[in-house]
């Protein structure tokens, strides 16, 4: 089943490139030596990409089975399980901000934009554009997503479907054909458009800094990195080296990014300016991380009273859940759930309850001691009401 929707993941891919390519061709009347010549320039980086992406895929969709598996990620800790379309559509947008951070942190690292600026180098982009990745951004941008599913906690189903939507609205963002303005502004407040996306690629800042948005648009309205610019303005290219002959080479291209020195002082300016935001988005991960870390499945330890001694056949429950397990003679007990949970109850008659929150380095050996209760009993009157006196029998004398 996995197989056949992988087909039609890349059957798909393949139709909507080649009818956008035929569109573009057909709308723009271009030269059809300078069309092909484009087109196999960008298609030549998938023979590096491909056996990254693949190898890759690999760790993703192992990864993703795990995480499904063991309910480990954001993802399950929210009342949503149950329901496949809720779980889709909440992941769907959780996901597609990371993508939105991804592709931030691809402009605004020196070290990174070396590798996603040859993405950007291209001065005449359409639909083949969208190949046109290095392999060492293939490799950066597939690492970072085996984090973020480890951190949300995206099943394999939720990636596949996900995917198909990501790399259509990839495709046509890229496109030539662009809509006519007021469909424009209604469409780009969600959804990203070819419009947007190529104000992205124009070559000078701020504009090549903004609209990160891969799917949806959101983000760089409510984080101020969305812009416009009329479509006649834009010249796609990177200010710092526009020179066709070097951005045509695909040689030149695989290379740059081991070659050339970081961008301009401008941008290092900036750099300092953002610096703040990219400490506050390694927090974010940071809490993300935390959260994720207290979350346990498996829970293993002895319960004992204040006196040293094993308690048998107290009940141990994860906190919330129906999941339990009692203790043996020796107090030892092994409490397992097919869902994470952060604290456990643990309880026994003529003892008091205990509630213990989890803690990543004692899972495996939790000692618990419990108190003995302590109960007084209140003396109680009874009143059982007036004492009733009992009539004395008449003798009948007895005649004789």
């Amino acid at each position: 089943m996995a197989h056949r929707v992988f087909e039609f993941q890349i059957l798909l891919f393949i139709s909507v490139l080649l009818f956008f390519w035929i569109l573009e061709f057909v709308l723009f009347s271009q030269n059809i030596k300078d069309k092909l010549s484009h087109t196999f320039l960008n298609a030549k980086f998938l023979f590096f990409v491909v056996p990254v992406q693949f190898s890759l895929s690999i760790a993703v969709l192992f990864v993703s089975n795990y995480i499904e598996v063991k309910h480990l990620g954001l993802l399950f800790l929210l009342p949503i399980t149950k329901n496949s379309f809720l779980f889709f559509i909440v992941a769907f947008v959780i996901l597609d901000l990371f993508d939105y951070l991804y592709h931030f942190m691809m402009h605004k690292t020196p070290f990174f934009w070396k590798f996603h600026q040859i993405h950007h180098s291209d001065l005449d982009v359409d639909i083949s554009t969208t190949v046109r990745e290095h392999p060492g951004e293939t490799f950066i941008r597939v690492s970072y997503s085996i984090l973020v599913i480890c951190i949300v906690g995206a099943t394999p189903w939720v990636l596949i479907f996900k995917q198909i939507i990501q790399s259509f609205s990839n495709i046509v963002s890229h496109s030539k054909a662009k809509l006519p303005p007021k469909i424009n502004n209604i469409v780009s407040r969600i959804f990203v458009t070819p419009n947007t996306h190529h104000i992205h690629h124009h070559y000078e800042l701020p504009y090549t800094d903004s609209n990160f948005g891969d799917v949806l648009t959101i983000w760089d309205q409510l984080f101020s990195t969305f812009s416009k610019l009329k479509q006649s303005e834009i010249i796609c290219g990177v200010d710092t080296n526009m020179a066709r002959e070097d951005n045509e080479n695909f040689k030149k291209l695989i290379s740059r990014p081991f070659l050339e020195k970081d961008r301009c002082s401008q941008d290092k300016i900036k750099n300092e300016v953002v610096l703040v935001k990219k400490r506050y988005l390694f927090f974010v991960f940071f809490l993300f991380l935390s959260g994720n870390c207290y979350c346990q499945s498996s829970v293993k330890g002895v319960l004992t009273d204040d006196k040293n001694k094993p308690i048998a056949n107290a009940n141990i429950t994860f906190l919330g859940s129906h999941d339990g397990t009692l203790t043996n003679v020796a107090g030892i007990f092994v409490l397992k759930s097919n869902k994470t949970y952060t604290d456990i109850s643990v309880s026994y008659v003529g003892f008091e309850s205990k509630i213990i929150h989890l803690k990543k380095q004692n899972i495996d050996n939790l000692t618990i001691a419990l108190k003995e209760e302590t109960t007084t009993l209140n003396e109680v009157a009874v009143n059982y009401g007036p004492k009733k006196r009992l009539k004395k029998k008449k003798t009948i004398p007895h005649i004789k």
